[in-house]
């Protein structure tokens, strides 16, 4: 997997932040890229132009990217916040989270007592799932506006779709 520039950039500025001692946390792509290419992930990821912040007291790890270190989230919260995302009809927005639990179940267990431990502490309860399952048309068509950049292949959507569905099946809705 390669690093653009931009990234690189990006992550000395998080190597500088988390060597200053400021209490901020990483999260967001920059974190999932690090953490998928320590896990031997070695597809083209997302890219992205941006650093995202988390202030919460969530669960964190420190990443290493290109030797540079900084302080993330953990692969379970990045989980448990995409999973969040597209329990709602937020995942009509939010379609990169669909796309990120794609790239994570090729690398990270799922597992629900984790998962579940983390929405209960960040005092968030999974929606319904109903977009998810039962809209999958205009989930198709989210994806299909969805612009990936960079080198990087879009999958067709059903072998998404059903990717991240046998994931994250231990959570769904039994009907």
């Amino acid at each position: 997997m390669n690093i653009t520039a931009e990234e690189k950039i990006m992550y000395e500025v998080m190597k500088a932040i988390y060597n200053s001692g400021i209490p901020i946390d990483f999260k967001g792509s920059m974190v999932l890229k690090a953490c998928l290419i320590e896990l031997g992930y070695i597809e083209e990821v997302r890219h992205t132009m941006d650093i995202d912040v988390n202030r919460s007291s969530a669960p964190t790890k420190i990443y290493e990217v290109a030797d540079l270190c900084f302080r993330g989230v953990t692969p379970s919260q990045m989980i448990a916040d995409k999973l969040f995302v597209i329990s709602t009809d937020k995942i009509f927005r939010r379609i990169k989270d669909l796309i990120d639990l794609y790239y994570m179940s090729n690398v990270i267990c799922f597992n629900k007592d984790d998962i579940m431990n983390i929405l209960v502490n960040n005092k968030r309860v999974l929606g319904d799932f109903n977009g998810f399952l039962y809209r999958k048309d205009d989930l198709k068509h989210a994806y299909d506006k969805f612009r990936l950049t960079g080198n990087v292949n879009k999958l067709p959507f059903d072998e998404l779709y059903l990717n991240v569905k046998t994931y994250i099946n231990d959570v769904l809705p039994r009907n």
